[in-house]
């Protein structure tokens, strides 16, 4: 597929952003590999072009994708719902193309062997009539993906266009089974420059929630945040919120105006993290403008030119951030929130040293206690609150195994909120926030129809009085399990059936929207 011009005039299916890369040479190489994309199927070879004289590469990835405005995506829900799942799939061969560099403030284009990634990107929604069919197609593609990718990563994939001609092959069946694909052309630069076109899209129901043309946009993004999973590791933001940078349409022969949305987002971007206080925060907020620096010194001061001879010109219409104060002030707030967090640490250690050292004194006194007394009236009384916890460590140890990771959790969050760093209760703080966040954005966008003014308040409301619930009813449980007081089966039959009304409710929602 050859390459398309982003200059289009009067053309609404064309899109550009970027792909951060923080060396500005992205690796093809890396597509779809290494782990950092989930649910991921590829193939990334080398192979030899006899025309060009020097090596290309082909990439086919396939990674199946859930949606994240509502709060189905934890297992095995997507197994039931499967409607809030696609499959995107992505084909395409590296060419030749000229990257800009800037030299003595100029734009002085640059050839690179394998300066481009383009091809085609395909989302398969599900089907739930025809089932068969999609598990058929994606099955197939699964399956010849992986067997390429599992034989060797420079090999030839059997001829240069036999995947391809598979591709559309299979295609040609799926569409002619009753499957709908969108389909999308794009550029990917070495320099993360991305560029998309649509070429098919998926038509919306015409009593749905949304219009064609914000249907097709909304597609678009997906398609944008797709190519950034498979091409691009989320450092400083998790992967469930990579909407910091936008997709901006093309308009005609402007090619200005999604640089500067870019550069606008990212700077937002690290104002956002750095006010949050945090010392993670902070810490995010300098890579993100590491980024930011790097999109700065090259693609915000190009654009480019459609004359081939000067493909690339300087532009003066972007107004550039000095992000240099904004690092010595990051960097001198980092120093201090890490000297304030040692100067904790070491005060909590000593609280906790010395708590232990206390316990263990007065048990001893406890023991030698009857030794010690002059007479039985003189011996003091151990407290009854004492007496019922010494009862519970010797007859329950796993009570108080339990109890002594909680109050150690509790203790750490609140402190120095390290327990974030963990994996597993990174995993699980995100799948609750996910959750809540889901279940207030569905609820105040069925509230704003009917009262514009308390309708996000409406939502934030009911959400954090859900968390409030969940939690404390969950801990309670916890509690009867733990044989701390009898089994509450009440409050536990009200926390199952909170998560039903949760699951329920932004289906409910959404039906009861799209018949109105």
């Amino acid at each position: 597929m050859g390459s398309f011009s982003p200059f289009k005039p009067n053309d609404e299916s064309a899109y550009a952003g970027w792909v951060p890369t923080i060396t500005g040479q992205l690796s093809f190489s890396l597509i779809g590999l290494g782990g950092a994309a989930p649910n991921c199927v590829t193939a990334n070879v080398e192979f030899q072009d006899g025309e060009v004289g020097h090596p290309r590469r082909r990439v086919a990835v396939v990674q199946r994708r859930v949606t994240k405005d509502l709060p189905l995506t934890f297992q095995p829900i997507p197994y039931f719902f499967r409607s809030i799942a696609a499959e995107f799939i992505l084909l395409g061969d590296t060419h030749p193309a000229t990257r800009p560099v800037i030299l003595e403030g100029k734009a002085v284009p640059r050839y690179d062997e394998i300066g481009v990634l383009s091809g085609e990107i395909l989302v398969l929604p599900h089907h739930k009539d025809r089932p068969n069919v999609e598990r058929s197609f994606v099955r197939k593609l699964r399956g010849r993906i992986a067997t390429i990718g599992d034989a060797t990563p420079r090999a030839v994939i059997g001829g240069e266009d036999a995947l391809a001609q598979e591709l559309s092959s299979w295609q040609d069946a799926a569409r002619q089974g009753g499957l709908t694909l969108a389909q999308f052309r794009f550029e990917l630069y070495r320099t993360g420059e991305f560029r998309l076109e649509q070429v098919e899209t998926i038509s919306v129901e015409p009593d749905g929630d949304l219009e064609q043309e914000e249907f097709d946009a909304i597609l678009a993004s997906q398609v944008y945040y797709f190519v950034k999973d498979i091409a691009h590791r989320h450092y400083h933001h998790r992967r469930s919120s990579d909407n910091l940078l936008p997709l901006t349409p093309l308009r005609g022969d402007d090619d200005v105006s999604w640089r500067r949305e870019t550069l606008w987002s990212l700077a937002r971007a690290v104002l956002e993290m750095r006010r949050s206080g945090k010392l993670s925060g902070h810490k995010s907020a300098l890579g993100v403008l590491a980024y930011a620096e790097a999109f700065q010194g090259l693609l915000a001061r190009v654009e480019r030119n459609a004359d081939e001879a000067e493909p690339f010109k300087v532009t003066h219409e972007i107004a550039c951030y000095d992000f240099t104060h904004t690092r010595q002030s990051l960097e001198a707030t980092i120093a201090e929130k890490g000297f304030l967090h040692s100067h904790w640490t070491s005060i909590h250690g000593l609280l906790i040293a010395t708590g232990l050292a206390s316990a263990a004194l007065w048990l001893a006194a406890v023991q030698v206690k009857e030794q010690a007394c002059r007479s039985a009236t003189d011996c003091p009384v151990v407290p009854n609150i004492m007496q019922s916890g010494i009862e519970v460590m010797i007859e329950m140890p796993h009570i108080l195994a339990a109890g002594l990771v909680v109050i150690a959790a509790i203790y750490l969050e609140a402190s120095r909120r390290s327990l974030i760093a963990v994996t597993p209760l990174r995993v699980w703080a995100e799948f609750l926030g996910g959750w809540i966040d889901a279940l207030g954005a569905t609820i105040s966008r069925w509230a704003r129809r009917r009262d514009p003014t308390w309708g996000d308040q409406i939502g934030a409301t009911l959400a954090l009085t859900y968390f409030l619930f969940f939690v404390s009813a969950g801990l309670y449980s916890l509690g009867g399990l733990l044989r701390l007081w009898p089994f509450p089966w009440q409050v536990f039959s009200a926390w199952v059936g909170s998560v039903v009304l949760l699951i329920a409710l932004p289906i409910l929602t959404r039906r009861w929207s799209a018949k109105r």
